[in-house]
């Protein structure tokens, strides 16, 4: 299996984790957004990834178009 970047464990439950893009880190106050994916399954962990990725990078375009942190 592939590896999926920023897909890491804590303890038993599969985590993501991406770097904020430098033109808005300042207005997000963060230079990483993490989320649990809520599975120890790691078969599971590669589906919701997916989707929290694709939430994460959508938040980011919200971000810049509107320029307010979420």
């Amino acid at each position: 299996m592939s590896r999926v970047a920023g897909l890491y464990r804590r303890g038993n439950v599969w985590q993501y984790r991406v770097r904020v893009p430098m033109d808005i880190r300042l207005i997000l106050n963060r230079e990483f957004i993490r989320r649990s994916l809520k599975t120890a399954d790691y078969g599971e962990a590669l589906r919701r990834v997916r989707t929290v990725s694709y939430d994460i990078a959508m938040m980011f375009d919200d971000v810049r178009r509107n320029g307010d942190g979420v």
